[in-house]
């Protein structure tokens, strides 16, 4: 893998870096989950709603 090469790319890898130690969470199965949103909000099957916390974007996104 290439290394990252912008200020954003090195804060989104910290984020997500955080978000995996705080959940006990590998980044691969963070990734999948940021991948498997983005084709549901593609496909219509989940609206994004800015400013939703993550709980209630999960809760909406169980129909």
């Amino acid at each position: 893998m290439l290394p990252f090469t912008n200020q954003i790319e090195l804060n989104l890898r910290a984020r997500v870096d955080d978000y995996a130690a705080r959940e006990n969470a590998k980044v691969v199965d963070i990734l999948d989950q940021a991948l498997r949103l983005a084709l549901d909000v593609w496909e219509g099957k989940v609206v994004v709603v800015d400013g939703a916390d993550d709980e209630a974007g999960r809760q909406a996104s169980r129909g």
